[in-house]
């Protein structure tokens, strides 16, 4: 048996050993308190518990195509992607204690766009993917809260995206300035009245 078989063993046998207590805990947090007692008990039977210390890498784009959903039992996780214009990374947002990652990458089949490092020592629950395809099929709570997992991404992903074109416009706008028949003056007041910026076109 490797050292990865061993560790997977040993964590599913630390679940299978308090599967009501680990039960009672999801219960604590959505959509585990939404999910149908038999639902939450296949959660359950299929994870495995994993320890990481502080600074560890949990899962990272190198690491392919996601094979596992995270929750996270004890302690906290970062996100953290490369600068785009200098060295380093920038910390892009915290999972905490009954959050649970990488929803989008799960659901699209694909590696995560994100490292996840342990912000300090660490415990997760970890469902394999055939289990957590399974329950999505299933559990109509636990489907429609990774449905809405990945809309809120596509929204934050758009809303970031017509940020950066209204700040783009900003800085064209402070470039011709000296003219008032400038298109850009025009655009400027109409994201000034605007609630929320909107892409041009």
């Amino acid at each position: 048996m490797s050292k990865a078989d061993a560790f997977a063993e040993a964590g599913k046998t630390a679940v299978l050993q308090n599967i009501h207590g680990t039960m009672e805990f999801l219960r604590k947090y959505p959509p585990f308190n939404q999910m149908e007692p038999g639902h939450l008990a296949y959660l359950v039977e299929n994870c495995q518990l994993r320890f990481y210390s502080a600074g560890d890498c949990i899962i990272s784009p190198d690491d392919g195509v996601v094979e596992h959903f995270y929750i996270v039992k004890q302690g906290r996780v970062h996100g953290q992607r490369p600068h785009t214009s200098k060295r380093g990374t920038d910390t892009t947002f915290e999972v905490i204690v009954g959050e649970c990652f990488p929803m989008a990458a799960l659901m699209g089949e694909r590696a995560t766009r994100t490292g996840h490092f342990a912000a300090e020592d660490t415990f997760c629950y970890l469902l394999n993917k055939p289990a957590f395809v399974k329950l999505v099929s299933k559990s109509a709570s636990f489907r429609d809260f990774a449905m809405r997992g990945v809309s809120s991404l596509l929204d934050l992903v758009n809303q970031q995206a017509q940020m950066r074109a209204v700040e783009s416009l900003g800085e064209q706008y402070s470039w011709k300035r000296g003219s008032a028949s400038s298109p850009y003056l025009t655009r400027s007041r109409a994201c000034r009245r605007c609630r929320s910026p909107k892409p041009w076109g």
